[in-house]
């Protein structure tokens, strides 16, 4: 919800619009139209046709607009050519399921991609999978668009070169009765071992540490500081705050399931951590705390997503007694935002999910501002400057390593939080963004984890998070 396949009327859209009732003529495959229809489409002068047909357009009509006729293809076309859309990938256990713009040629799937997206597989239901991905798209078109008005031309994506590849897998159709049978019941099975493991055991999201100035080599050697088992710890944010180094992190009691932010201390000669405390609680749910320091003050920006805001928090007794100073953005469907300062501006990223049905895992965002408090942020052109569920949500803060900046992300392909990501940030202006990414953090160092999705650094400590999954029973408790 809300459903992408819910059938709605255009005639409010179109009211005042000249209609042309064109028909093609069909062959197995493919629409052509003949010179009288393309005549009158051709008197209207139109700078883009968008087609939302699913046969293959053939013929003069390509050329008939300025800047070519566009398609959505609801899959990745250097995978899955065909349909149905999302099936196939939720059948063969594909975590990701693709989603382009393109300018049609002759040759199928051989136009330049004016946009592309990918979304998390959901391994259980083709109608979420597709459902999800649908609704994301439908912000290509417009996206293009403003870029034409704007720029005078289109720029077409860095894998806009696929239309000469050779594609070598088959060409998808809906499965007859035997091929649904057998990917069917497999799938089934699947998502029964699902439902019976979830129902007895729950994730729990965990701490990893180590001590030394520098990101560990091996994850193997991060030591585990684990929660009672009656909830979670994630999202930890290191801070060295005169001579003392706190942990911030995200506390969430299963029994509520609505988190809140909490700080520990670290010893650094002991090596111990002090009790969580709560540093900062609302009615709805904070994680990912965010907190900064300009000149003598420390700022928080907790994600706070269920009130539809990006919330500034100011410290007015460092670390446990906040206060809101600023909303950064209202009405908006935003998670993990992080801020940067670089070359006398603030720069913010954030992923964001411009309409309803889709989620801010897919694609982050990014705005600058000459101020942080009471700041009016200016939208990147590139944005979304990463749609790409395997690398977009943000990770944890900024990184400057040997005066490279690091912006750490997500996998969030699996499952949510599955992998950890540094990309180095290659270009950071106003007309540009390229990022390159450094490292692949995956859990697959010890089987009992199923996830890593976080890392900050600070005071000599680096800390990251872990999901493992526990009995549901409360067996132990403690550290």
């Amino acid at each position: 919800s809300p459903d992408a396949f819910a059938t709605e009327s255009m005639d409010s859209l179109l009211s005042g619009i000249p209609r042309l009732l064109v028909n093609p003529k069909q062959t197995q495959f493919a629409d052509r139209f003949d010179e009288q229809c393309i005549s009158r489409v051709s008197d209207h002068q139109p700078d883009v046709i968008l087609s939302f047909c699913h046969r293959i357009l053939r013929g003069k009509i390509l050329n008939v607009a300025l800047h070519g006729v566009w398609s959505f293809h609801h899959g990745d076309g250097r995978r899955y050519r065909g349909g149905p859309p999302g099936f196939w990938e939720v059948m063969e256990q594909n975590v990701v399921t693709g989603s382009m713009l393109q300018v049609l040629s002759e040759q199928l799937d051989g136009g330049s991609i004016l946009s592309r997206s990918w979304s998390a597989t959901d391994p259980t239901s083709v109608a979420r999978t597709v459902n999800q991905t649908f609704w994301k798209t439908t912000q290509m078109i417009p996206r293009a668009l403003r870029q034409l008005a704007s720029a005078g031309s289109l720029s077409p994506s860095e894998e806009s070169g696929d239309g000469n590849m050779i594609y070598s897998r088959r060409l998808y159709r809906p499965p007859g009765n035997l091929e649904a049978l057998s990917v069917v019941v497999p799938h089934a099975l699947r998502a029964v071992s699902r439902r019976c493991r979830n129902a007895i055991r729950r994730e729990q999201w965990q701490l990893l540490y180590t001590v030394g100035p520098e990101l560990p080599r091996e994850m193997r050697s991060m030591r585990r500081l684990r929660p009672p088992n009656d909830r979670l710890w994630a999202d930890p944010m290191v801070i060295d705050a005169d001579g003392k180094v706190y942990v911030f992190i995200e506390e969430m009691p299963f029994a509520t399931g609505i988190g809140h932010i909490a700080v520990m201390e670290f010893d650094p000669g002991s090596q111990q951590f002090s009790t969580p405390q709560i540093a900062l609680q609302r009615p709805y749910h904070l994680s990912y705390p965010h907190v900064f320091q300009i000149d003598d003050q420390y700022y928080m920006i907790p994600e706070s997503s269920a009130n539809r805001q990006i919330e500034l928090y100011v410290a007015d007794r460092f670390p446990f007694d906040w206060r809101l100073c600023s909303v950064l953005m209202k009405d908006i469907n935003a998670v993990d935002a992080t801020v940067t300062f670089r070359d006398n501006k603030w720069w913010m990223f954030v992923g964001i999910a411009q309409v309803d049905g889709a989620t801010p895992w897919d694609e982050v965002f990014l705005f600058h501002s000459p101020t942080l408090v009471d700041a009016e942020w200016t939208a990147h052109p590139a944005n979304p400057i990463v749609s790409d569920v395997r690398r977009a949500r943000a990770a944890g803060p900024v990184l400057l390593v040997d005066d490279s900046l690091y912006r750490p992300s997500q996998d969030c392909s699996r499952q949510y939080g599955y992998g950890l990501r540094l990309n180095r940030i290659d270009v950071l202006n106003e007309h540009e963004y390229r990022e390159s990414e450094a490292a692949f953090v995956t859990p697959e160092w010890d089987s009992a984890l199923y996830g890593v999705h976080h890392v900050s650094q600070g005071g000599g400590l680096t800390m990251m998070d872990v999901s493992t999954r526990i009995w549901r029973l409360p067996l132990r408790r403690g550290r």
